[in-house]
C-alpha cells in the first residue's frame, strides 16, 4: 500500500536478466505492504477536456474521498496541478505526473494475487510472474527479448498477495513502444504449454533456495500460521503439490477472470496525459471487456457476520456489513477497495466488510429477504473470491531444524490496513521507535542505531544475532512484530525480550501515570501480570526517542520518493486501493502530530488480538515454556 514498505517481499521473479527495482528498494515506499499515506495538497481542479474525435477514451472524476462517478462517453479530467486521473470506457484507470526528467517510467498495476486464488488455482500468480515477457499472441519469445534489448530500460514484474505489477523506466522518446510491449504481454499471453513447462521445471529448485533462506521464507510462513491459510494467508510462493495440477488451460482461464479492466490502473511518471492515453488506446487496453463477476449481477442482499472469538471479556463480538465506523479513515469503512469501479447500471457489492459503510444503495439493512449467495456459478465464485475480508487467526508453530545455525523466531499480532489512516501512522513511527537490525552494522549515520531494539537488546546481549520491528500492511489488514535470531541455547531469553519490549512501549502510559503519582510500588518498577520491567527510566518512552523516530520516518519517505520507479508504484497503488492520491506535504504534517501516547496506543491495541509465533531451529521444550510465559503476561492464546 505505499506506503512505507520498510520490509519489502524479496520473492521477485528474473527473466531475461530483466533489472528490478534497486536494492533501496527493498526500504521504499513501495505499495504492497505496507504504509502508503500521500494526500493531495491543493483543492482538485475540475475541468472539461474536448471529446476525442474517435471518441474512445472517457474519464471519471477523481474526488478527494473517492471516485463516485461512472466512466462516460465524454473525457473529464482532473487536474490538481500535478495529478491527472481518467477513466478509459471499460473502466481501466489511467494516472499520470509529468514531471520533468530524461527518463520516464511507466506501470500497469493489477488487483490479482495469491489472496485471491482458490485451492484449484494456487500458484496460478506466481507463474503468471515467472511467465512475463514469452510468448504472445503476436510476438514469440525472442521478439519479445528483442524488443526489451531495444528498449534499453528497466523493464520488470513482480507479483505480491494483493497485486501484479508490471512497470518499465525508459528514455521519453520510447515510452509509446515501452506501453506496446506492455500492452501485448499483458493483455495477449500465450501460455504455450513447452513454456509452461520449462517454467514448472524449475519451480521446485526455486522453491527450495527459497526454503533455505529464513529471511525470506519464515515471512511467508508467518502469514500461513496468521491467517490460517485464508486470504493473506494462502502462500505467495508456489505450492509443490500444485505442479501437477497446473495447465495452460488453467492458466489461461485465471488470466482472463482476474486481468479485467475492473482491476486495473495504468500510471505514468514524465509522459504528457493526454499522450498516455492515446498509447493505452493503441495497446488496446480499452478494447479489454468487462467481468461482470466483479459486480453483484443477481443483486444478492448479503449482511455477513464476522465473528471474533477472542474477545478479551469472553464475548463473541460481532460486526456486521453496515455497521458506520469511519473513525475518519481515508476511505469510509476498511474494505470500499479494488471492486469500487461501478458501472452506470451495477455497483459491487463488498461481501465481508468488517466495519464498513453502505456499500450498496440497494442493500437494505433491515430487509429479511436476502438470497443466500450460491457459489455454484463461476461468477458468483470469483465475487466471493474477491470481496471476501481477510481473517485473521492467530497461530503457533514450532519448526525443529537441528541444521539450523540460528533459532529464528517470528512474534506478531494484527495491526491494521491501509484505510486506517489514524493508526497507520502511529504504527509506521512504532516501527521506527523500535528499528533493530544485525548484530554488525556497518557505520555510517541514520542507520538506526539508536532505536530500543539496537540499544535495548542487540547492545546488551551477546547472544543476539539480529532483531527488528515489522510491518506488513495490505488493503483490510496488517501485521506487526519483531523478529528475531540467536544461538542455539538462548531461545528462552529470546522469546521473553522480545514479548517484554512490546509490552514496555505498550504500558508507557501505565507506566507514566504510576511514576508521577508516586504509587506504593517501588519507584520505577511497574509490572505486567507478575513480571517486573525494571525501572521507569528504561520504560517511559523520552521525547527525544519519539522525536528521533519521527523525523526518521520522514526521511525514509522522502529520500526514497527520489526514485522514479518508487514514485510510480506509488501512484499506481495508491489510486489502486485508494481511489486518489495523497500528498506527501500532509504526510509529514501527520507524523509530526504523532504524540507517545498514540504510538503507546497503537502497541496497546496489538495484544487486543491473539499472538501469532513461528519459530524455527531449535524448540526442543520451548513450546511449553513459551505458552506458561504468554499466559502469565496475559497475552491472549490462539485456540
Amino acid at each position: 500500500m505505499n506506503f512505507i514498505k520498510i520490509i519489502k517481499n524479496p520473492i521477485k521473479s528474473s527473466r531475461f536478466n530483466i533489472k528490478y527495482l534497486p536494492k533501496n528498494a527493498a526500504s521504499s515506499i513501495s505499495f504492497a505492504s505496507k504504509v502508503n499515506i500521500f494526500k493531495k495538497e491543493s483543492i482538485l481542479k475540475q475541468f472539461k477536456s474536448t471529446t476525442s474525435t474517435q471518441n474512445t477514451t472517457a474519464a471519471t472524476n477523481l474526488k478527494k474521498d473517492h471516485i463516485k462517478k461512472p466512466p462516460t462517453t465524454e473525457t473529464h479530467l482532473v487536474d490538481n496541478g500535478n495529478t491527472i486521473v481518467s477513466v478509459l470506457k471499460n473502466g481501466i484507470k489511467v494516472s499520470s505526473e509529468n514531471k520533468p526528467g530524461h527518463f520516464a517510467a511507466l506501470g500497469v498495476y493489477i488487483d490479482v494475487g495469491s489472496r485471491y486464488e482458490s485451492p484449484e488455482s494456487f500458484g496460478a500468480s506466481y507463474l503468471l510472474d515467472r511467465l512475463s515477457f514469452k510468448s504472445t499472441e503476436n510476438l514469440s519469445t525472442e521478439k519479445v527479448r528483442e524488443k526489451i534489448e531495444a528498449l534499453g530500460g528497466n523493464i520488470s514484474c513482480y507479483s505480491s498477495r494483493e497485486c501484479m505489477m508490471y512497470q518499465a523506466a525508459v528514455f521519453t522518446d520510447a515510452v509509446n513502444e515501452a506501453m506496446q510491449l506492455l500492452g501485448e504481454s499483458i493483455l495477449r499471453p500465450k501460455f504455450e504449454a513447452d513454456e509452461v513447462a520449462e517454467v514448472l521445471d524449475g519451480i521446485s529448485w526455486e522453491v527450495a533456495d527459497i526454503k533455505s533462506k529464513p529471511e525470506v521464507y519464515l515471512p511467508e510462513l508467518f502469514h500461513e500460521v496468521a491467517y490460517k491459510s485464508n486470504t493473506l494467508g494462502n502462500s505467495a510462493i508456489f505450492p509443490e503439490d500444485q505442479l501437477s495440477k497446473i495447465t495452460p488451460e488453467l492458466l489461461k482461464e485465471f488470466h482472463k477472470n482476474w486481468f479485467s479492466p475492473e482491476r486495473i490502473v495504468i500510471s505514468a511518471i514524465g509522459v504528457d496525459h493526454k499522450k498516455l492515453l492515446e498509447y493505452c488506446v493503441s495497446a488496446g487496453f480499452e478494447n479489454l471487456p468487462k467481468n461482470n463477476a466483479f459486480y453483484n449481477p443477481t443483486n444478492i442482499k448479503i449482511q455477513p457476520t464476522v465473528h471474533n472469538k477472542h474477545s478479551t471479556s469472553g464475548v463473541t463480538q460481532e460486526s456486521t456489513l453496515n455497521e458506520s465506523n469511519t473513525s475518519g479513515s481515508i476511505i469510509s469503512g476498511i474494505r470500499n477497495l479494488f471492486s469500487s469501479h461501478p458501472s452506470s447500471s451495477q455497483k459491487p457489492l463488498n461481501v465481508a466488510s468488517v466495519s464498513s459503510n453502505n456499500l450498496s444503495t440497494s442493500t437494505d439493512t433491515q430487509s429479511n429477504d436476502k438470497t443466500p449467495l450460491d457459489s455454484s456459478t463461476l461468477e458468483n465464485k470469483l465475487f466471493v473470491l474477491a470481496n471476501t475480508q481477510s481473517k485473521y487467526t492467530g497461530g503457533i508453530k514450532f519448526i525443529p531444524d537441528s541444521s539450523a545455525e540460528f533459532t529464528s523466531l517470528h512474534l506478531g499480532f494484527e495491526s491494521v490496513g491501509v484505510t486506517d489512516e489514524n493508526k497507520l501512522y502511529s504504527y509506521a513511527a512504532l516501527q521506527m521507535l523500535l528499528g533493530g537490525g544485525g548484530s554488525f552494522s556497518a557505520g555510517g549515520p541514520g542507520k538506526g542505531m539508536y532505536s530500543r531494539l539496537y540499544t535495548r537488546v542487540l547492545n546488551q546481549y551477546g547472544w543476539v544475532e539480529s532483531c527488528m520491528a515489522f510491518h506488513h500492511c495490505y488493503s483490510d489488514s496488517g501485521l506487526f512484530g519483531i523478529s528475531a535470531s540467536c544461538r542455539p541455547g538462548s531461545e528462552y531469553q529470546m522469546l521473553e525480550t522480545v514479548i517484554d519490549e512490546l509490552l514496555i512501549v505498550a504500558n508507557h502510559n501505565s507506566v507514566k501515570n504510576r511514576h508521577s503519582k508516586n504509587s506504593r510500588n517501588a519507584p520505577g518498577s511497574f509490572s505486567k501480570g507478575r513480571v517486573s520491567f525494571g525501572s521507569s527510566g528504561d520504560l517511559m518512552l523520552t521525547d527525544l526517542e519519539i522525536e528521533r523516530a519521527k523525523n526518521m520516518l520522514k526521511s525514509s519517505l522522502l529520500m526514497n520518493m527520489e526514485s522514479r520507479l518508487i514514485q510510480l508504484e506509488d501512484l499506481g497503488r495508491q489510486i489502486q486501493v485508494l481511489n486518489k492520491k495523497v500528498d506527501l506535504t500532509e504526510v509529514c504534517e501527520k507524523i509530526d502530530q504523532i504524540s507517545s501516547e498514540d504510538i503507546s496506543k497503537a502497541a496497546a491495541d496489538l495484544f487486543k488480538n491473539p499472538v501469532t509465533i513461528l519459530v524455527n531451529g531449535k524448540v526442543e521444550g520451548l513450546e511449553k515454556y513459551g505458552m506458561n510465559m504468554l499466559r502469565h503476561r496475559g497475552i491472549l492464546i490462539p485456540e
